[in-house]
């Protein structure tokens, strides 16, 4: 018997994240190309009405993939949330962990097809599904401190973007523009550098001005 006009067969879901994590694979392996819905269908071994039976169109597979791409990074953002000591340890161990999840091989690749797409027209989808997440997870972190009383009270969301801001701008330096051969950086001293800088600013002992 065949299926009611607009129906999902049973297999709808499996068969739509498959294929996602196909066209993910394309992506990184074309970058610093944008492929095209034509070259997605081909790298996931499907033609390009399957895609748009799935995905609508390419806008569609791009959303759909960010989406998917953000909530692998779930589990790692759920750590990042959750303070590791005190303040100073505590921001020099997410710094540490937000380089690693840049620059580590293959999923920077991942990372820069992502923010490529983001800027050439995926940009809600991008900040909603990889970088906004990111964020918050930090700001997450800094509220417990602030809560625990070695921070004192701040913009968090501020303070997190003070983190997370050089350290994503260094590795699109080092890893995508060429800056690791032209002008060589040592990003794990960055970290310690940013985390330390924003510990001491911030940090319950610290005097406010003019006290």
């Amino acid at each position: 018997m065949a299926r009611p006009r607009g129906t999902r067969s049973q297999n709808y879901v499996e068969r739509r994240d498959e294929l996602l994590a196909k066209v993910g694979a394309a992506l990184a392996g074309l970058y610093p190309v944008r492929p095209s819905l034509r070259d997605l269908a081909e790298a996931a071994g499907v033609s390009q009405p399957t895609l748009r039976h799935y995905f609508g169109n390419r806008d569609g597979v791009i959303a759909a993939h960010l989406e998917r791409f953000g909530g692998q990074g779930a589990p790692y953002l759920a750590r990042l949330r959750e303070p590791e000591g005190a303040l100073p340890e505590s921001l020099a161990a997410a710094a540490r962990n937000i380089v690693i999840g840049l620059t580590l091989p293959g999923l920077a690749t991942e990372q820069a097809a992502a923010l490529g797409e983001g800027l050439a027209g995926a940009g809600p989808g991008y900040i909603a599904h990889v970088l906004e997440p990111l964020v918050e997870a930090v700001r997450a972190r800094l509220a417990a401190h602030i809560d625990a009383g070695d921070m004192r009270p701040a913009d968090t969301r501020a303070v997190a973007l003070q983190l997370v801001s050089p350290l994503f701008v260094a590795a699109l330096h080092q890893l995508h523009l060429g800056g690791a051969k032209s002008h060589p950086l040592d990003m794990e001293a960055l970290a310690r550098h940013v985390s330390a800088t924003l510990a001491r600013a911030h940090g319950a002992e610290t005097e406010t001005p003019g006290q």
